[in-house]
């Protein structure tokens, strides 16, 4: 070893003690600390509890058995497993929670979008994406999300049930698979080893299974195929049999139909070929070496991908805002963004990015942080660097790394950490193998505190995600970091998270102050987002309390924040107009009619009331004659611009509105 075995211990604390800090600085800056600040929405006294015993493991934990000698208990369960009968059950058995827990409202991703048909079932087998299961078209950028909202619905029209009770079912089955191909994994790595527990546990409790807890997104079934892939190419490289090998092929086939980050595992097949070409062909013998790989594999790759990246950059113009119709031109992080505040807050080496990023092996694995970085510590020289395999999944991890690393977090990285984790089960594969080299070590059991520690912040993000109130206090608490950085769609994380709350004066009350906090970070003139936030606010007043003088307060802040919010517009007019603000309201009396908000006929309606009531009366019938334009034949409007131009009984005119 690297160090004494009197000093082995004092380097495992510090480096327990540096990552429950982590955990513990969250308690400061919860905002900034989004991936480990689950805890922190714990009742007090589960908070307590979790506190004292999470610390106990890492930083004191003693193991109770004294003496070389393993306890029974810690070798039976491993053995029973190692049949793949048991362990398909045990899997099943522990996925279990995966489906009796969901998300008590997904908010997460393109769950809300997903839920928008969630008590309905598909009728017909050629209804929705079904039609994508057969598709094999790998240029379709949309193919893995077709597919898996394709089993989705043909899993609803099979069995008549709602679309949403489908995707829970395939998330547990995805769950159950996925731990069960980590515990053969395992299996193949770890047989007879004390390495086995500490790397079963990094798999059972990693913080990504969320993905499996109800979550209604599509990203299960990369996640499980791709921990497939990974456990057929150990086999290969463990036994040497073709049919492994062989195996690989589908397996990637069914990566790329997935998900488009697939594509990134061909680089694994092809290592793979070259090993099995290297029995016959000698120039190849050797060349899964890191003095080869870097140069011939991942230079290429890094090399062609900047390529990539500086000529989309070009081609789009390095913007960051889009529509539903524009989302793969801003499919990478610009260097800079091209537009203004407060677009620019959120760039590839942006401050805010580059700690979003850093955060994010916590969200794939406290603990397996912890893990790797105790056996680089305590064990690097006894780790074999340029064993096949490890390379080959190294590869994988480094080239998977930079592409999410450029990758545009369309909908910020706290809001999109379920595509985020998608990295994580590639940290944690090669772990597993950097472990196996060590199965034939005793292993320290001063490890086991720490890995059990750090893996009960996991079940913390369940609990949190799975109960309303907790959940609705972290989807507040990480808005305020996605508006202050990424901004993009910032305001609907704050209201979603607003309205969970089960008191809605509560959450009023909530929304001011996050309001309060937010407005030095808004950018007035151009915030959309704070403006539809500021909206929210005053609809509240407006809607449920009467009080139009506050709401007016909000609507009018919300107007100076963006003058392109349709809705804000068409109240604020209205809100004038309750408050006999008449002249007031007509200055906004083209905007609403511009908006088309909530319908053309009933804007272009209002806008001529107000004008009306505002005794604008040229305006009232340059309004009437661009309607009329649209709709000839609405009998009222004719007779209003009938009355205004012949400027008959105008003072009364207004009288009309009240019977129609």
């Amino acid at each position: 070893m690297l160090v004494s075995e009197s000093g082995k211990t004092a380097w495992i604390r510090v480096w327990g003690a540096i990552l429950l800090t982590f955990f513990g600085l969250s308690a400061f800056f919860p905002d900034s600390f989004w991936a480990v600040h689950y805890w922190l929405f714990l009742p007090v006294p589960l908070k307590i509890v979790l506190g004292l015993l999470a610390s106990w493991l890492v930083l004191a934990f003693p193991w109770p058995f004294a003496g070389d000698s393993t306890p029974a208990f810690t070798t039976r369960l491993p053995q029973l497993l190692s049949d793949w009968k048991m362990a398909l059950l045990f899997a099943f058995l522990w996925a279990i929670p995966f489906y009796i827990f969901p998300i008590f409202q997904d908010y997460y991703g393109d769950a809300p979008f997903f839920l928008q048909s969630r008590e309905q079932a598909v009728q017909s087998l050629t209804e929705g994406p079904i039609h994508k299961l057969w598709s094999f078209d790998f240029t379709d950028s949309k193919l893995g999300s077709g597919t898996s909202m394709g089993l989705f619905g043909l899993f609803s029209w099979l069995l008549d049930i709602p679309i949403y009770q489908s995707i829970r079912l395939w998330d547990y089955l995805f769950g159950g698979l996925f731990i069960f191909l980590w515990l053969r994994l395992c299996q193949a790595l770890l047989s007879r080893s004390d390495w086995w527990w500490p790397a079963a546990i990094l798999g059972l409790f990693a913080p990504f299974l969320q993905n499996f807890f109800g979550h209604v997104e599509v990203y299960a079934g990369i996640i499980t195929l791709g921990l497939a892939f990974m456990l057929v190419l150990v086999l290969y490289f463990r036994s040497g049999k073709v049919g492994y090998y062989v195996g690989l092929f589908p397996l990637l086939i069914l990566c790329m139909k997935f998900h488009i980050t697939g594509y990134m595992l061909s680089a694994g097949l092809f290592l793979a070929s070259l090993h099995l070409l290297a029995g016959r062909f000698h120039f190849l013998k050797g060349f899964l070496h890191w003095k080869r790989v870097f140069p011939f594999i991942l230079l290429p790759v890094y090399l062609a991908g900047g390529v990539i990246y500086f000529l989309f950059l070009q081609r789009f113009h390095s913007v960051r805002s889009y529509q539903a119709d524009t989302l793969t031109q801003v499919t990478f992080l610009p260097l800079q963004s091209s537009e203004p505040a407060p677009l620019d807050r959120y760039n590839l080496f942006s401050p805010a990015h580059l700690w979003d990023f850093f955060q994010l092996p916590f969200g794939w694995s406290a603990a397996g942080i912890f893990l790797l970085g105790a056996v680089l510590l305590l064990f690097r020289r006894q780790i074999r660097w340029n064993d096949p395999l490890l390379v080959v999944a190294g590869t994988l991890l480094l080239i998977y790394l930079p592409l999410f690393f450029v990758l545009n977090p369309l909908l910020s990285m706290p809001h999109d950490w379920d595509l985020f984790s998608i990295p994580g089960v590639w940290l944690l594969v090669f772990l597993l193998i950097l472990l196996g080299q060590l199965r034939e070590i005793p292993f320290p059991r001063l490890l086991l505190g720490p890995v059990l520690g750090l893996s009960l912040f996991s079940l913390v993000t369940f609990y949190v995600n799975a109960r309303q109130e907790p959940l609705c206090k972290r989807l507040q608490s990480k808005s305020l970091r996605e508006f202050k950085t990424y901004w993009l769609g910032s305001s609907s994380c704050v209201l979603n998270g607003v309205h969970l709350n089960p008191d809605p004066a509560s959450g009023q009350a909530d929304l001011e102050q996050i309001i309060a906090e937010l407005r030095p970070h808004a950018v007035m003139g151009n915030d959309i987002e704070f403006a539809r936030i500021l909206y929210t606010a005053g609809r509240w007043y407006f809607s449920e309390t009467k009080d139009y003088e506050r709401s007016l307060s909000y609507f009018q802040e919300a107007y100076r924040a963006s003058m392109h919010l349709c809705e804000n517009n068409y109240h604020l007019l209205i809100n004038y107009f309750y408050l006999k603000r008449y002249p007031e309201a007509a200055t906004l009396a083209d905007w609403v009619v511009a908006c088309k908000y909530p319908t053309e006929a009933r804007a272009n309606k209002v806008a001529i009331h107000t004008l009306i009531m505002a005794g604008e009366w040229q305006h009232a019938l340059q309004v009437c004659d661009s309607y009329l334009q649209i709709d000839p034949a609405n009998e009222f409007i004719r007779e209003i611009r009938r009355r205004l131009a012949a400027q008959e009984d105008l003072n009364t005119l207004y009288l009309m509105f009240k019977t129609n």
